[in-house]
């Protein structure tokens, strides 16, 4: 019973909180990145074209120029990421495009939207076995900025219905397509944007907006848990914009990066197409482009970005941190637990050949249990041996050997002496051990 409560308990440490915490399988850290394929709006959008200079270890943005046709005055976030909070040298494939939403069948915008980002920009130059590798890449989605200021989805649910489904099923085909690692980025306060607070029905529309990016930025979230139920092999991550830049507009010069603004929450129009350079001065303005928080009504200016990459990078970072802990404790129980079933069972039964007397199914499973333990903790960033073999080959074993039980059980009078009645009926631990294997096997599987 005491064995049989520990597995249970390892069982529930495990697999306790899946939706949250990442997962190993395809998973090695921030620092094992070699691809980033970004899609987005003109928050992240760079011009990058999948028919221009493809991005390589000298230029890891590829087209066009750095830092790109960007919304920001300046380098913006994808830049920042790529070239300067890295953990990698890893090549940047940005297929965001300015003004796009979900679904352009769902919000009319232009043209695009992140259908098109994936269907036909992505899956005919950048299939699986052409430009990546499944756990070196990083696919990072920021989307909803235009849905949310162009749908008014105030208080429609319907609406909202519609964009998630073709977002889940975008990831959908993304997956499908070889991508395992993906990073969703929620909603920044857009009631707090120029475009809303500057507006003559401000009193009623911020309220709104509010309401719609908390909506929005919850069902991110649920997308994450809905992404990482459906596909087994996925590790989705969800990293918070709105925290930070509500923090930077109440108060700029909590982060090094944007103590430079001097006006969080307005603009010069002198500066809404953008200056010669970042701190460009006009006799019109009161401070320079980069001392404002935002360039127009709509697009935070350089230095936000520089911070938005910043945590964006400590934050993937951190999960590191994270999986790392949660594989060892995992792992470290797994190993109690075997260490355990063995030493109970050597408690009794001495000899080598006590485990084949137990019975061939049992030793199989005991043999196989050991050796993936050995092979998570030896090859800490592999795979591992998949999960549903665990699982197939431990159910296969318990059936054989309770089968086997029961044969033995309707012979017992003729067989009260053989070995194997006695490791069975006579010598309980026997039975425990099958527990153990078995539970051991599952275990494994839910390190993994």
């Amino acid at each position: 019973m005491v064995l049989k409560a520990v597995i249970l308990a390892g069982l529930l440490v495990v697999s306790g909180d899946a939706s949250v915490l990442p997962r190993a399988n395809y998973w090695h850290g921030f620092s094992k990145i070699e691809s980033v394929f970004s899609f987005g709006d003109s928050w992240t959008r760079t011009g990058f074209e999948t028919s221009g200079t493809q991005p390589s270890k000298n230029n890891r943005l590829g087209n066009p120029s750095y830092p790109g046709k960007t919304s920001s005055n300046g380098p913006n976030w994808i830049d920042y990421l790529t070239t300067t909070y890295n953990k990698s040298p890893f090549l940047t494939y940005n297929l965001a495009y300015s003004g796009a939403v979900v679904d352009t069948d769902i919000i009319r915008n232009n043209n695009n939207d992140l259908v098109r980002q994936v269907q036909e920009k992505f899956l005919p130059n950048y299939k699986r076995d052409k430009k990546f590798a499944a756990s070196t890449s990083l696919f990072a989605i920021f989307m909803g900025i235009n849905d949310v200021m162009k749908g008014d989805l105030y208080n429609k649910p319907d609406t909202l219905d519609k964009i998630f489904k073709t977002y889940s099923g975008e990831i959908a085909a993304l997956y499908k397509a070889g991508a395992r690692n993906f990073l969703l980025l929620t909603l920044p306060p857009l009631e707090r944007a120029p475009r809303v607070t500057k507006k003559s029905d401000s009193a009623t529309r911020i309220p709104r907006i509010a309401k719609a990016v908390s909506e929005w930025n919850k069902r991110v979230r649920s997308l994450q848990s809905s992404i990482q139920k459906n596909y087994s092999k996925s590790t989705v991550f969800v990293y918070d914009t709105y925290p930070l830049m509500m923090n930077v507009m109440n108060k700029p010069s909590s982060y090094s990066e944007t103590k430079i603004y001097r006006d969080s929450n307005g603009y010069c129009s002198a500066y809404t197409k953008g200056t010669e350079k970042p701190d460009s001065k006009s006799s019109s303005c009161k401070y320079a482009a980069n001392q404002y928080l935002w360039l127009n009504d709509l697009h935070p200016t350089d230095p936000f970005h520089k911070l938005l990459a910043k945590d964006i990078s400590s934050f993937l970072q951190k999960q590191n941190d994270i999986l790392k802990r949660t594989q060892w404790t995992n792992k470290t129980l797994a190993t109690i637990v075997a260490a355990i079933g063995v030493s109970a069972f050597y408690a009794t039964n001495w000899t080598i050949g006590a485990l084949i007397m137990l019975g061939p199914p049992t030793g199989v499973a005991v043999l196989w249990d050991l050796v993936e333990v050995l092979y998570l903790i030896i090859y800490t960033n592999s795979d591992g041996i998949h999960p549903n073999a665990c699982i197939i080959i431990d159910i296969i074993l318990f059936i054989a050997v309770a089968a086997m039980s029961s044969v033995i059980a309707f012979t017992a009078a003729t067989l009260s002496d053989s070995g194997w009645y006695f490791a069975f009926f006579q010598n309980e631990q026997g039975v425990e051990y099958l527990r153990v294997a078995t539970g051991f096997g599952f275990m494994t599987a839910y390190v993994k």
